[in-house]
């Protein structure tokens, strides 16, 4: 497809110093393909992170933490305005995977997604508790064309 990026990798935050999937993920197919990650300049980790050691284009944005997410609103127009081919997206939850999803059905992009998130977190019981579940992480997750989940747990989430 011509004009369009190879892939567009988001996740609230991404660090080179750590052996998530997300880092494995992004450093090998940037062996073969144009690869751009978008993620926070939030850091989790006690220890700097160093861009300049990646085989991709990292854009890091300003982000607010609340809780234990992080939302940047800078990556709403690099979505929205940018021709697009693939997204992939991290974690079940995670404010980019909130945006994705649901730009998704606007900009008509393949999503990928990693259904990564912490099952320790019980599913909601009550009626507010469902409907913030539907809108903020059962919706935009199953927007996508491509859902890996890694546990039995996180496939019964999803299906509920």
């Amino acid at each position: 497809m011509k004009n369009k990026s190879d892939i567009i990798h988001v996740s609230d935050y991404y660090h080179d110093k750590t052996g998530h999937a997300l880092n494995n993920v992004v450093e090998r197919l940037a062996k073969t393909r144009k690869i751009k990650v978008h993620t926070s300049k939030k850091n989790i980790f006690d220890m700097p992170y160093d861009d300049s050691l990646s085989l991709s284009k990292i854009k890091r944005f300003r982000g607010v933490r609340i809780g234990s997410k992080t939302i940047f609103l800078g990556l709403i127009p690099q979505l929205l305005f940018k021709n697009l081919e693939i997204v992939h997206s991290y974690v079940m939850g995670f404010f980019s995977t909130f945006i994705v999803g649901y730009l998704r059905k606007i900009k008509k992009f393949k999503m990928i997604l990693f259904s990564d998130f912490d099952e320790a977190v019980p599913l909601p019981k009550s009626l507010f508790g469902k409907l913030w579940w539907n809108f903020f992480v059962k919706i935009p997750s199953k927007s996508a064309d491509i859902i890996t989940v890694f546990t039995s747990q996180q496939k019964k989430y999803l299906s509920k």
